[in-house]
């Protein structure tokens, strides 16, 4: 038997799992922006007591996508009520990540994980959905394009250990 792709959310008590999924995603796609490959950024992002309220949080939903042989290939984390920034569009959901593993990008995954999450902030009645991507990253923005998305706004991060060539993002919004 057979098993298809799916995606499901993410119960807390798979808090571990979203850890690993995340730090190995984040780390197979993004290690080139920074001076010591990301293990800051990611280390902060993936401390077990920030994702268990992060899960908990009632404004943040996570799905993970599971590939044909049933495993996590990746996730996503949405904002459900998250305005855009420096913008007049109010009623708008932030799809916040999708990450997937190397092996699992050209597959439709991310293109699932993103319906879905167009579909819940749809529900909600959201009228617009936006996200940040990196300007070095071309090949996601034209993803992005391709679903729709325009860039409206492009900013400078400035994080620690990040390599300056590599701060500028683009802020993406799509009427839904």
């Amino acid at each position: 038997m057979s098993i298809r792709p799916s995606i499901k959310p993410i119960l807390p008590e798979q808090v571990q799992s979203l850890q690993k999924i995340m730090r190995n995603t984040y780390l197979d796609h993004y290690q080139y922006l920074w001076e010591d490959q990301g293990e800051h950024y990611i280390g902060q992002l993936t401390q077990l007591s920030v994702l268990q309220k992060n899960l908990a949080d009632p404004n943040q939903a996570f799905y993970f996508s599971y590939n044909n042989e049933g495993e996590i290939a990746g996730f996503m984390k949405l904002f459900l009520d998250s305005p855009v920034p420096e913008d007049s569009r109010q009623n708008a959901a932030c799809l916040d990540k999708i990450y997937l593993m190397a092996n699992a990008t050209g597959q439709g995954l991310g293109k699932q994980l993103m319906e879905k999450g167009f579909a819940q902030a749809r529900a909600l009645g959201r009228q617009w959905m936006w996200l940040r991507v990196m300007e070095s990253s071309e090949e996601i923005q034209e993803f992005y394009r391709r679903a729709g998305f325009e860039i409206t706004s492009t900013a400078d991060l400035n994080l620690q250990y990040m390599k300056p060539e590599y701060r500028k993002i683009h802020t993406m919004v799509k009427e839904l």
